[in-house]
This record gives C-alpha cells, structure tokens and sequence, in this order.
C-alpha cells in the first residue's frame, strides 16, 4: 500500500515503467518504486513534465530549467545533477497571453490583468532571427520587493532592438537593457500611481498597466488602470506626461492601445468588473499635441446602436484593430463590431455595423458575422483580410469585407493547439501568422503579405527549380496590392492567372485543367491594378 498524498500536489501527473522501477510524479515530487519493495517519496521541486531512466541517469524535462541528468542518491534522498541544464532553442513557457510584432521580432508575454485570479509567472520571450531568448526574470523579486507576475504587454524601443519594456498587471512598468531588468516604474517617482480604491492609490502592489505602444515620436504611451490619469505617456527624456478625463477615472479593465490613421488613440475597457467599470471602449484626439490638453477631444462608448438603429448589448469588449482602409474592427463578445467611418465618433448619430451573412436558403435572411463568438483578437495581413481568435472556436481568417470565411481553422480539423485563442500577430514580410492558445503557439505560413510600393526590385519565387517531388505551392513574392499575375510558357500561352494577396501570389504548379505542367521554363508576368506598373521573373518546372 502506498500513499500518493505524500506527494507534494497529492497525485501524480506521469507514470512510466523502466524495467523494475516505477516512476510516478508531478511538477514537484516524485514516488520512485525500486522493485516492489521500495518507494521513495522525493521532493524535487524541479517542474518536472516527463521522466525517464537509461543506464543509472535519470532524464527530467523540466518545465522551466529544460532538459537535465540525474543521479538519485538514496542516503540523502535526493536527486543529484549530473550535467548542465540543456536549454532547447524555444520559449521558456507555453505562456503567450499577448504578443507584438515589431521590426521584425516577436514579442510575447505570459500574464494578464487577473480578472480570474490566475496568476503566471512573470514572462517575456522574444524571437529574433530564429532564436528564442528568454528576458531575465531571475532575481527581479529580490531586487523590487515586488512580486514579478501577470506581465500584461511588451515592446521594443525603436531606436535600440535590445531596449523593452513589459506592463504588469499589479507592479507597475519593467524596463529591460540588453534582456536583463534595469528599472521597475512604479508610484512615488513621479511616473505611475496605484489603484485608488486600494490604500488611496499608495500601495506599490497594486500599480496596474497596459497597453503599451510608440508614437511616431518614440512617446511610450500605456494604460494605468484603477487611477485619475487612466492614459500615460513616457516621454523619450524620462518625464511623464498625463491625460485626466472624469469620464474614465479609476476604471480597471482597459487593456490594448491602437492608433489609427489619424493619430487618434484607441483603447478597449474589457468587461463590467465592477460599479465602475463597463465593457466598451475610449478613443482620445490629442491633435498631435502631447504637452496640450486644451485642445483634445475624448469620448468613452459603453452603449451603441447598430446600422438599422438597434441597441447592441455586449457583455465585454476584447481588442481593437485598424484595417488598412482605416476601418476599425472591435472584437467582443457578440461577435465583431465594425466602424467604417471612425472619424464620427465624435458625432451624435455615431453607429456600429455588425455585417450581416446571408443563409442563402431561400428564406431571404442573414444572420450577424460570428455573433454566438466571443472575438478575443483580430489581426489585419497583408491582403487586408481579418484574422480572427476566439474563444473556444479556433481561428477565422475572413475576406477583407467580413463576407467570406476564407478558412476556419480549429483543434479538431487542423494542428491548432487549442481552440482557446489568445493573441495572434503577423511577420508583414513573410506572412506568418503567430497565433497564440491556451496550449502554446502556433505558426502558420499564410498566403499573403504586405505589398511593396511599386515594383522597384525583381519578385522572388520560390522554391525554384520545382524538382519533381515537390506538391506544395510555388510562392511569388515581391508583388504590389492586387497585382494582375499571369503565368505562361515560353510560347506564351496561358498556363494560369490570378491576383496577389496582398505582397503575395501563389500557383499550385498546375494549369487551367488541372493538370500539373510539363519540364520547362514559365513566366511570371504582374502588373499594379491599374496596368501602369509591370515585372517579370522566372520559374523552372522540372517534371
């Protein structure tokens, strides 16, 4: 008879056998059973996910500290180390709340503003060039006083790739310098202030922000929530600069920042998470002068009529995002609200549309775009269509109108890992899409990315030559918006034709019939929309 209750967490998460030992255990304990006469109760604290033993070493993967050998001694009951911890190239944890893509890096947090009461481990990770690296967040609570949990939104300085900065949702504004902590931001310096319903805003454990984003300017501006200044800007010489509006004072659930084409600032309020608090969302006109406030506009939406006049009752608003004709969509929970002349938010007769999909049955009626699902994230590609996260119904990648579901990827038809989505990013230049679950990220090589200008530089396709075993698509890059593409043989006949997505066109290496081409040279022929612009290139079929 054995106890597994001796086990730190009181059960076990992984057993294995490995010729007469059993092996139960989970992120802290482990029962070693050596034969059937003895169990060991050890206490690892390790993290431990999986254990295996081969020649004497036990092999732990460790949620935190990667891959390490073992000795177990038996007098002192412990596990010894035998090696260095192996780090794999991959993020620290599957932990990807938010992300941000900017100058060509990924850059992903762990946390939120705990509206659950589920508390990460403090975590930022950035992926560069095909490497991960995990920012320090070793020693960060003994040097603040402060624990380090929940970061909420993470950036790069644009002017040094090695200087970001990370929100929190209770300590405050981390600085770090070549990844390491340099600073922590919080209340009594003149920058930030604590949440005002606490210990009259003194309490340094309760500095929530958000939201971070760079003007055209470098002004770092963010979200300090709970508080009389709810928008914040640090300026590039180190002073602060605060925006007081009555109208949104000491609410707690702002989260995200756009800035749209105009300059104005956008932000969603989440969800109704008190008296104080209301799901929608405030846009501020600071006519583009951070140091006056006399001449802003501000406005706070927590009520809207749709495009036929009729109220729109949401229960919370998630995100925010500015396609690239400047119409904004908001994501929440009954499903997407667009705003297709945001320069009327100001105005009385302000609206939403909620896109109407016909059934196409006969019955003459349409049912309002994804209204049963909750919109987590959207993010804009290169084509201008919408991708969009839910929360327990996968990804849509819609048309750039909202009309057609041009792919509906979920945890049971694809190798999505969840079909809780959390955040979702894309590389502009080559089309990739992060898309970030309640499992770990995935990424998704898209068809689409942001057109050049004009065609200044030769398009690129590839892979070329296209050797025989090869059925994937051929991709042509380097494209304008909407290029006219056309494909033909060196005797310039027809072989297919199309329009790029965005910077992007693909051929799947087939004909108008369907029918995989012969060996031989094709020609790539594009032209801008209006057929005042045109390139060529080559591509070489081997069969």
């Amino acid at each position: 008879n054995y106890n597994y209750s001796l086990l730190k967490e009181g059960a076990y998460s992984f057993m294995y056998v490995y010729g007469d030992k059993l092996l139960a255990g989970n992120d802290t304990s482990l029962a070693l059973f050596d034969g059937i006469d003895k169990c060991h109760y050890i206490d690892h604290g390790l993290g431990m996910k999986h254990l295996s033993f081969n020649n004497g070493i036990y092999w732990a993967s460790c949620s935190e500290k990667g891959l390490v050998g073992l000795k177990y001694n038996e007098s002192s009951n412990q596990f010894l180390s035998t090696s260095s911890y192996i780090i794999p190239n991959s993020p620290k944890r599957n932990l990807f709340h938010h992300m941000n893509f900017q100058d060509n890096t990924l850059l992903a947090v762990g946390g939120s503003l705990n509206y659950s009461g589920v508390v990460n481990p403090g975590t930022f990770m950035i992926f560069r060039d095909g490497e991960w690296i995990n920012v320090q967040e070793e020693g960060i609570k003994d040097i603040t006083g402060r624990e380090y949990k929940n970061l909420t939104s993470a950036i790069q300085d644009p002017t040094d790739s090695r200087h970001h900065f990370a929100s929190s949702a209770r300590q405050g504004l981390y600085e770090y310098k070549d990844y390491k902590f340099f600073k922590l931001h919080s209340i009594g310096e003149g920058g930030l202030e604590g949440i005002e319903k606490i210990s009259n805003g003194m309490n340094p454990n309760y500095v929530s922000t958000n939201g971070l984003i760079y003007d055209d300017d470098n002004n770092l501006w963010m979200v300090n929530n709970g508080t009389s200044n709810t928008i914040k800007v640090l300026k590039p010489d180190g002073k602060w600069v605060y925006f007081n509006n009555p109208d949104i004072k000491a609410i707690e659930t702002f989260e995200y920042i756009i800035f749209d084409q105009r300059g104005w600032l956008w932000v969603n309020s989440m969800w109704n998470n008190g008296s104080n608090d209301f799901p929608g969302f405030y846009c501020l006109d600071y006519n583009r002068t951070i140091d006056n406030v006399s001449d802003d506009r501000s406005i706070f939406l927590k009520s809207f009529v749709n495009q036929d006049g009729t109220s729109v009752k949401i229960g919370y608003c998630y995100c925010l995002a500015e396609d690239k004709n400047g119409v904004i969509w908001v994501g929440t929970d009954k499903g997407p609200l667009v705003i297709n002349n945001p320069s009327k938010v100001f105005d009385p007769d302000f609206y939403v549309t909620q896109i109407k999909v016909p059934r196409n049955d006969g019955t003459n009626l349409a049912d309002y775009l994804l209204a049963n699902d909750a919109i987590i994230t959207i993010c804009i590609d290169g084509a201008n269509r919408k991708w969009i996260g839910t929360r327990g119904n996968g990804v849509y990648l819609l048309s750039e109108d909202g009309m057609e579901t041009v792919q509906h990827f979920t945890a049971e038809n694809s190798p999505l890992l969840s079909n809780i989505i959390q955040s979702i990013v894309i590389d502009p230049t080559s089309g990739e899409v992060y898309i970030g679950t309640s499992k770990g990220l995935n990424i998704y090589q898209s068809d689409a990315t942001e057109a050049e200008d004009n065609f200044s530089d030769a398009p690129y396709a590839y892979p070329n030559p296209v050797r025989p075993d090869y059925t994937g698509v051929i991709t042509v890059t380097g494209l304008v918006k909407d290029s006219d593409v056309k494909i033909t043989n060196t005797a310039g006949k027809l072989i297919h034709s199309g329009t790029s997505n965005g910077g992007i066109f693909t051929w799947n290496g087939r004909n108008t019939e369907g029918k995989r081409v012969p060996s031989g040279i094709y020609f790539v022929l594009a032209a801008d929309k209006d057929g005042k612009q045109g390139i060529a290139t080559k591509i070489l079929m081997i069969k």
